[in-house]
């Protein structure tokens, strides 16, 4: 029973001793990782700034991009359809000459009743 009781005030006595240092411990990690938290700050907030800007252009650059290939696809149909022009006219002309062969059909005026 007593060697029990000088265990347990063995313990305390070690606990007494290193919870100071503990504590100190603690208390000084927290203040370092606030203050590398105050010296990374400045390195954060330009990777921020930077990050944002080449965001920006890289924004931008998709937009020129996407304008440029939408006035190259334009450009490509444009050639590709340039021979099938003569098709078109021939049609358009066989169809404005067989539009202007069939009979007008007088205009008849609303009538109420």
């Amino acid at each position: 029973m007593i060697f029990m009781m000088l265990i347990g005030l063995f313990l305390m006595m070690l606990f007494l001793v290193a919870l100071p240092i503990i504590l100190v411990g603690a208390i000084l990690g927290a203040v370092l990782y606030v203050l590398a938290q105050l010296l990374i700050l400045p390195f954060r907030l330009l990777g921020w700034t930077v990050a944002l800007g080449a965001g920006a252009v890289f924004i931008l650059l998709k937009l020129i991009l996407l304008f440029v290939l939408g006035l190259a696809a334009m450009a490509l149909l444009l050639a590709l359809s340039l021979p099938l022009l003569p098709l078109a006219l021939v049609v358009l002309g066989l169809y404005l000459l067989l539009r202007s062969r069939r009979p007008s059909r007088p205009a008849t005026p609303y009538t109420t009743t």
